[in-house]
C-alpha cells in the first residue's frame, strides 16, 4: 500500500514541475477537515464522521485558473450503537478549476475532481487502525466550494463526493486553509 501512495505522489510532482519554469512555480499548500457522511452500503448503521485533509498544487501558467495537484486524506466514520469504525486513508492525483481567476472578486468558486487509491479499513474496537477486513482499491473524488481569496492565506470551503464503490462511498463538507502561491496570479485554492 505505501509503495502504492509514494508512487501515486512521485507520478502527480513530476507531471506538474513542467507545466511552468522552476522559478515561476506558484505552489500551495491545503490543510482542512470537517464532516463525513456515509452513502450507499456505507449508509447503513453509520453516524457522522469526520475527514482531515493536506495537498498541494501546481497552476498551469498556460491556463488560468486551472492548476493540478495531490491531496491525501484520512477518513473516519463510525457506526452506530456498536463500538466499530470504517476508517479510509487515501492519496488522490487531482485537477481543479477556479471560475472567475481574472476577476478582481475575492470570493470564487472552484471545481475539483481526482483519481487516486484508498483503502477501505474496518475495525471493529471502533480505532483507527485495522483488526478486520481490510481491502484497497482505486476511487474517484469530485466537488465544488468556495475560496475567499486573501494575500498570505485564503480560507476556504466545499464538499466532495468520495467513493471507492458502493462500500466505500461518502460525502464530505469541509473547511480549511490555503498557503503559499501568488493569489494574484493563480488563486486556485482546494
Amino acid at each position: 500500500m505505501k509503495r502504492a501512495l509514494h508512487a501515486l505522489a512521485a507520478l502527480v510532482v513530476a507531471a506538474a514541475l513542467p507545466l511552468a519554469p522552476i522559478g515561476a512555480q506558484a505552489v500551495s499548500f491545503h490543510i482542512g477537515g470537517g464532516g463525513a457522511f456515509g452513502t450507499g452500503d456505507l449508509a447503513d448503521g453509520t453516524d457522522t464522521g469526520w475527514i482531515g485533509f493536506a495537498g498541494l498544487d501546481y497552476p498551469i501558467m498556460s491556463m488560468p485558473g486551472f492548476a493540478v495537484g495531490a491531496t491525501a486524506s484520512y477518513t473516519h466514520i463510525p457506526y452506530s450503537g456498536v463500538d466499530a469504525a470504517t476508517n479510509i486513508p487515501a492519496v488522490f492525483g487531482e485537477v481543479g478549476y477556479l471560475i472567475g481567476a481574472a476577476s478582481p472578486s475575492r470570493i470564487k468558486p472552484y471545481v475539483r475532481a481526482g483519481v487516486g487509491v484508498m483503502q477501505h479499513r474496518y475495525s471493529a474496537d471502533g480505532g483507527y487502525g485495522s483488526d478486520g477486513d481490510s481491502e484497497t482499491k482505486l476511487g474517484g473524488a469530485v466537488g465544488a466550494g468556495l475560496n475567499f481569496v486573501m494575500t498570505s492565506v485564503t480560507p476556504f470551503i466545499g464538499a466532495h463526493f468520495i467513493t471507492g464503490g458502493s462500500d466505500t462511498s461518502f460525502i464530505v463538507a469541509y473547511v480549511g486553509l490555503s498557503f503559499g502561491g501568488r493569489p494574484s496570479s493563480n488563486p486556485m485554492r482546494r
